[in-house]
């Protein structure tokens, strides 16, 4: 939802159809083509953090390591929590790394004539140290999510 938002401050026309679906005026084809658009958004910013965060890393699953875990219903289990426990943090804080930066860019392009330059700088401030903290979040969740599986598929040695 915040990377759709983001695009109203790029689109004209994304900006009404979004105000609209804030208010009580809101009717539920409405409400579903925003879902259904978000959910398109979402899926691009998840190949673009995939891009950035994930591609050039090293420490992918191989296809040997897909067969162990299939092979064996606790090892599976065990993926499936870490997934849940280190990679969703990746994918939240990567994603968000993303967005933000279109959406506080779009803010700024919106705004910038009506705020004053100690704002300006307080939210560049702000911005800067929110990019940071969900990139560091991302950055250094996945090697604990990989970690923990290479601990997974040896059996804890």
């Amino acid at each position: 939802m915040v990377g759709l938002y983001s695009l109203t401050f790029w689109s004209a026309r994304l900006g009404p159809i979004f105000t609209t679906f804030l208010t009580a005026e809101s009717n539920v084809g409405l409400f579903l083509l925003v879902v259904m658009a978000s959910l398109a958004v979402g899926l691009l910013v998840n190949f673009l953090r995939w891009l950035v965060f994930e591609r050039w890393r090293r420490g992918r699953l191989t296809s040997d390591e897909f067969a162990l875990l299939g092979s064996n219903l606790a090892m599976l289990e065990a993926f499936r929590e870490g997934i849940d426990n280190n990679f969703r943090y990746h994918q939240f804080g990567g994603g968000m790394n993303i967005v933000l930066l279109s959406l506080y860019a779009g803010w700024l392009k919106s705004s910038l004539s009506d705020l004053s330059w100690s704002i300006v700088i307080g939210s560049v401030v702000a911005f800067t140290a929110v990019q940071g903290v969900t990139g560091l979040g991302a950055l250094e969740a996945y090697p604990r999510y990989r970690d923990g599986l290479g601990s997974i598929l040896t059996g804890g040695e």
